[in-house]
């Protein structure tokens, strides 16, 4: 049966009667909506999960550097720092450094030093009966000794006390018969000293009596005659010995601790045959 008169046109005007309503409603939402979104951003209104007093901030990746107050660890005991996340380089380590140590002088060392040794200057002409011994500087300086069997004679120098120094001259070795002396952190007949010979350096403590600390051979000896270029560097307790650029030992000790550094002749052995006798040339004295 038809459905009854009038009753589609009751549908429509209650449909009508009930659009602005929805439309009041979506308009109040939007507006709430955009009401919250601007507090949000303005800091006006905070979420639940933010205390009252602090503001958004950006955050900062793990293991990055952070301003404010000084780190009070010290950075010589602290452990390193890491880097949080899977995708985290692995740190390296640095290879030691494989570079010779050479004989160069700290371009901050001061000479104190620098003779030439040709004629009388820092170092001067003296005669010695007792140990029938001479200095002569005469285009260099030769030291001289008849004192024998063993023994040594030292030259008059520089009166300049030193502990941390390089030293660095021309030594001449005859032959077999003699080794070149070199005294430093010398003071009251007591201190080191290195004796040159033909084929080793001797690292010795002297006062008195010789006692050695060290003997380094030379990978081949000296031509009879030779000239070596003798090179010491004292630090502290550190001793380095070169030949020329060429590191021939080192040796830490702590007996002396300040001294002069002196020149002079070695007798090597008891069946040395007198005279005994060395060159030197050029030296030059850095305070480090």
């Amino acid at each position: 049966p038809a459905p009854p008169a009038g009753g589609g046109g009751r549908s429509r005007r209650e449909g009508q009667r009930g659009a602005p309503v929805l439309v009041t409603i979506l308009a109040v939402c939007v507006l709430l909506l955009g009401a919250t979104v601007v507090g949000i951003l303005t800091g006006k209104l905070r979420l639940p999960t933010q205390a009252a007093g602090e503001t958004d901030v950006p955050s900062v990746s793990a293991g990055l550097p952070t301003t404010g107050a000084a780190a009070t660890s010290d950075p010589v005991t602290s452990a390193p720092p890491t880097t949080a996340g899977p995708t985290s380089a692995a740190p390296t380590s640095v290879p030691p450094s494989t570079a010779p140590v050479t004989a160069s002088v700290d371009p901050e060392s001061a000479p104190v030093v620098s003779d030439s040794l040709a004629a009388e200057g820092s170092w001067i002409n003296s005669t010695h009966s007792r140990y029938d011994a001479t200095c002569r500087l005469d285009g260099a300086l030769t030291v001289t000794t008849n004192h024998i069997p063993i023994g040594s004679f030292r030259c008059q120098g520089p009166e300049i006390s030193l502990t941390n120094f390089t030293v660095a001259v021309d030594a001449t070795i005859p032959d077999a018969n003699s080794c070149a002396g070199i005294w430093f952190r010398f003071i009251n007949n007591r201190g080191y000293a290195l004796q040159v010979c033909k084929d080793k350096y001797v690292f010795l403590t002297h006062a008195g009596s010789l006692s050695r600390l060290r003997t380094m051979p030379f990978a081949e000896p000296l031509a009879d005659g030779a000239k070596v270029h003798v090179v010491v560097r004292a630090h502290r307790n550190t001793f380095l010995f070169f030949k020329g650029d060429e590191l021939i030992g080192q040796h830490t000790d702590s007996t002396y601790a300040k001294g002069r550094v002196i020149l002079g002749v070695f007798v090597p052995s008891a069946t040395s045959v007198a005279p005994v006798t060395t060159q030197f040339n050029d030296i030059t004295i850095w305070k480090n």
